[in-house]
């Protein structure tokens, strides 16, 4: 249903639909995306579809309102953002709506980040959630008809990629807007390492790797193939799974690194689009101690698999099979001296 869905012109699609095929694309947020593939067909998976494209849709015009609201305040106080992900890769798809909205992503200068935050507050969105990522930080800003994500870092990107991209003056029309946006090797980079750092958890953003790629066949591919050993291979691996499993189409040497990469991890990325991820239990081994619940801590300490991939991205590993044992141990033993410490230091003086 997914393969090259991002072109201008698809073949219809006439096969069988059943609730695991629904819940696997709403999962990874493709389901509006595939009404494409579905002209004429009728049923409650076609209407579906349909209708979540129109919803799609209506939310990019909204965004788009938002967008225009934030950049004009933030300009008027000498700061001029880099628009990332949302409608920024939306531009890439031939159709309205195909791109599910989020919050507004906006790259700002380390220097500014304060005070485009004081700015966004004075048009209503109060500053809810605060972290520090890599070398970075962001700042998410909530609103009644949405967020406003502001962030000093592409991480997990090294921090010069970010100064790089805020030194550019790489612009492009955005739903009737002039707007600035990531350079084109950086944003190829970062749309390839976002669902890496996640463990590829939504079709969609493989996609909009797929179709940002396609969009432009002049990649320098050595650009984007660079870095350190893990970004390498958080970025190959991704290429590989949007060409393995959505047809995304690249030069022959590039397709068969990227692919040979993707292989081993194929079977686990499929598994998550279709639910089936081990969960962390040592928060709930937590909340039962406290309860002082024996047969909840007992469930919660019953053996699960670790799922290798989430260990390798939570550990910022490179993705190789060989290191998914080591990865898999290392975080066993990072959650067990979590727990540890969480009952020597929060459980147990509490009981005394």
């Amino acid at each position: 249903l997914l393969r090259g869905i991002w072109r201008p012109e698809v073949l219809p699609w006439d096969g069988i639909v059943d609730q695991s095929l629904v819940g696997a694309l709403s999962t990874g947020a493709a389901l509006g995306l595939v009404s494409r593939r579905l002209d004429g067909r009728h049923g409650p998976f076609a209407d579906q579809a349909r209708m979540i494209l129109l919803s799609q849709a209506l939310s990019d015009d909204l965004q788009t309102v938002i967008l225009d609201e934030v950049l004009t305040a933030l300009h008027g106080a000498g700061i001029d953002p880099i628009l990332m992900k949302g409608l920024a890769v939306a531009r890439y798809y031939p159709v309205d709506g195909s791109h599910p909205m989020g919050d507004i992503d906006l790259l700002v200068p380390p220097p500014l980040l304060e005070r485009a935050a004081a700015v966004v507050a004075g048009l209503g969105y109060a500053a809810q959630d605060r972290k520090a990522a890599g070398a970075g930080f962001s700042i998410t800003a909530r609103g009644p008809e949405g967020a406003v994500d502001l962030q000093t870092h592409l991480w997990p990107l090294p921090a010069t990629e970010a100064c790089h991209a805020i030194r550019m003056e790489q612009r492009a029309c955005i739903n009737g807007r002039d707007v600035r946006v990531l350079p084109r090797d950086i944003e190829l980079r970062y749309l390839a390492v976002h669902p890496a750092k996640h463990g590829f958890p939504r079709a969609i953003w493989l996609c909009d790797l797929a179709a940002a790629l396609e969009a432009d066949p002049a990649v320098d591919w050595e650009r984007v193939l660079s870095g350190s050993l893990h970004i390498q291979s958080w970025v190959l691996t991704s290429i590989g799974l949007a060409s393995r499993l959505l047809g995304l189409q690249t030069p022959s040497d590039v397709q068969h690194r990227s692919e040979s990469a993707a292989a081993w991890i194929e079977p686990q990325v499929l598994a998550r689009w279709g639910g089936k991820v081990p969960i962390d239990t040592t928060y709930l081994t937590i909340s039962a101690l406290k309860r002082r619940d024996l047969p909840a801590v007992l469930r919660s300490l019953s053996p699960a698999p670790v799922d290798p991939l989430e260990a390798l991205t939570i550990l910022a590993w490179p993705l190789s099979p060989v290191l998914a044992g080591p990865a898999v141990a290392t975080l066993l033993a990072r959650r067990a001296f979590l727990l540890s410490r969480r009952i020597v230091h929060d459980i147990l003086p509490s009981h005394r």
